[in-house]
């Protein structure tokens, strides 16, 4: 997949036990978007365990748009853990991997 398009989930929570629960929850999301093509990546901050960043990568913004209205109203993440949520959308300026 070409990624073009990114949408950056930066999610505080009030406890750790909470940012762990998002966590186990957040495994199951691949279920609901396996018709179409994304990049889900989610990290824990190593110093604030309540802290987690969730990068979604899209190829364009009608997949985007897709992911978004399907995990709309999903109970596959709890809403009950109401961490405070900052989102941002951005398009590639450069991307590489490397590889050994």
């Amino acid at each position: 997949m070409n990624s073009q398009l990114a949408r950056i989930y930066v999610r505080q929570f009030k406890n750790a036990d909470d940012a762990a629960a998002f966590i186990a929850a957040s495994h199951v999301i691949s279920e609901r978007i396996s018709a179409v093509d994304v990049k889900y990546r989610l990290y824990q901050i190593q110093d604030d365990p309540t802290m987690l960043y969730e990068i979604w990568e899209y190829p364009d913004d009608d997949s985007m748009k897709w992911v978004q209205s399907s995990m709309e109203g999903a109970t596959v993440v709890p809403r009950t853990l109401n961490p405070t949520t900052n989102a941002y959308t951005a398009t590639v300026a450069n991307a590489f991997d490397c590889e050994e």
